[in-house]
């Protein structure tokens, strides 16, 4: 059964003078649940972080990303997928730099003698 982004899904929710100010979501990567969190900044200004270990000899790594919304009246299940398209967008950008690296690394290893 496909997941759907609701307001049940958004757990753990804080709030200050009946605004959202901080919340969860869950979701399943494989075998992995992973955990965005969500921090409200301001009117606009949201920040999400993800923790990721991508393997259990590996460090654990963070993703901290600030996104802005077009308004103030976007609702929190926007929020949420605005946030995870935020962190699509930094690991697009990462593995794009760890492929070029790969390639320059197998470039210099290829020139050993």
């Amino acid at each position: 059964m496909e997941k759907k982004i609701n307001l049940n899904s958004l757990h753990n929710k804080k709030s200050v003078n009946r605004k959202i100010v901080y919340f969860e979501y869950e979701m399943m990567n494989g075998e992995e649940e992973v955990v965005f969190r969500y921090y409200n900044i301001n009117e606009v200004t949201w920040r999400v972080e993800l923790v990721v270990q991508p393997h259990e000899k590996m460090p654990y790594r963070l993703f901290s990303e600030m996104f802005e919304l077009p308004n103030s009246s976007v609702p929190l299940t926007v929020v949420c997928g605005l946030g995870l398209l935020t962190i699509k967008e930094v690991i697009n950008v990462e593995m794009q730099y760890y492929s070029s690296l790969q390639f320059s690394i197998i470039d210099e290893v290829s020139k050993m003698n």
